[in-house]
């Protein structure tokens, strides 16, 4: 009799479980089946630890100190000067060296790898910075940015982790504060751009250049009318001064200055009111030849006489960032040493650098510096 109630108890279990799975419709196996298509899980937004070595703290307040350095009765402005210049130089060593070798005390804060474009080789990331940092450098407001890294080597540290240390190197603690950002990772340091205060987004701008050459890479272009180069780190106006930027070009006729006005030109452009005539080293960092001969680009700008040569384009300038330019000269704002009357500019029908009379006309094309 017991025999005979046990089996009934388990047909009435198969008889449950077979209900139970009718009723639920194959719901369970649909989720079996399409586990793979759910979303990738989020990772979250990392928490800075807090360290009671925390050398930003001891940093914040050095720099107050030195900024409020004065001038004593008796002692002369050169004496001031040197004893304030002195400071400053030993704070900037210890920040620079720690962040050159990567001490964990100096971490200004820590980058989140959330993307990665394997044609062009560049990480996007998201930036949180300890609240002593943003305190000290009160211009650092950006919350993404990027960095070119080969996609064997995003490969390998992504796998180890997606966040990493960021350090940055500081110059100028006294007055006029300029900054760069490092990620470290594997064991190296890379350069991380500034996206925020060049207005860059992933919807709007594309890195251009040819395949094979080596302007691939070199420009990070925006729909506003700015470039950025990602060697120089300048972001420059795309259309020369006189020309408007219509979204996908340059219209109008560009506008000619005696030297001495072309220095004074400024714009508010893009949001951006800091614009400026470049020096004759960043202009020449602008010729590209795309002959390749003797090179595409100047490997050293602080030379003069570079010249393109053999079958090159006209105007020598990536034209898929600088469209509608003319052949012509362009000034930049280094007056030549030799002779009073003289500037410097550059030829962008030669793709050489030269100069002239600061009485003749020429365009202007305005840059800004990349921070």
């Amino acid at each position: 009799m017991l025999f005979y109630r046990v089996v009934t108890f388990i047909a009435l279990i198969f008889s449950l479980w077979g209900s139970i799975a009718l009723a639920d419709n194959g719901a369970v196996g649909e989720y079996l089946r399409n586990r793979s298509a759910l979303p990738a899980p989020v990772v979250p937004t990392p928490v800075l630890p807090s360290s009671e070595k925390n050398q930003w703290r001891i940093i914040t307040r050095k720099v107050s100190t030195i900024r409020a350095m004065k001038k004593g009765v008796f002692e002369p402005t050169a004496n001031f000067q040197k004893r304030v210049q002195n400071k400053t130089t030993a704070l900037e060593k210890k920040i620079n060296t720690a962040a050159k070798q990567g001490d964990k005390n100096y971490q200004a804060g820590i980058g989140t790898m959330t993307a990665y474009d394997a044609d062009h080789q560049i990480m996007t990331l998201k930036l949180v910075w300890k609240k002593e940092v943003k305190t000290l450098i009160s211009g650092l407001k950006q919350k993404t940015g990027i960095i070119n890294i080969p996609y064997q080597t995003a490969e390998a540290i992504f796998s180890q982790q997606k966040t990493h240390p960021l350090f940055i190197s500081i110059h100028g603690v006294n007055q006029n504060l300029q900054w760069n950002i490092a990620l470290s990772a594997g064991g190296k340091h890379y350069s991380v751009s500034n996206r925020d205060n060049s207005k860059i987004t992933a919807a709007n701008n594309t890195i251009v250049g040819s395949t094979n050459d080596k302007s691939i890479k070199r420009y990070i272009v925006n729909d506003n009318g700015t470039a950025v180069d990602t060697v120089t780190g300048l972001m420059w106006m795309r259309c020369l001064i006189g020309q408007q930027w219509t979204g996908q070009g340059c219209s109008g006729k560009a506008g000619a200055f005696k030297w001495q006005d072309a220095t004074r030109q400024t714009a508010n452009f893009a949001g951006l009111d800091d614009w400026r005539i470049p020096t004759i080293t960043e202009l020449r960092s602008l010729v590209y030849c795309s002959s390749g001969k003797p090179d595409y680009f100047n490997p050293d700008v602080n030379k003069a006489h570079f010249m393109c040569d053999g079958n090159y384009k006209k105007p020598t300038l990536v034209h898929a960032v600088f469209p509608d330019a003319p052949t012509s000269i362009v000034w930049s704002g280094s007056p030549y040493a030799a002779l009073s009357g003289d500037a410097w500019g550059v030829s962008f029908g030669l793709g050489a650098d030269g100069y002239g009379d600061r009485g003749y006309s020429r365009h202007v094309r305005l840059v800004r510096d990349g921070q």
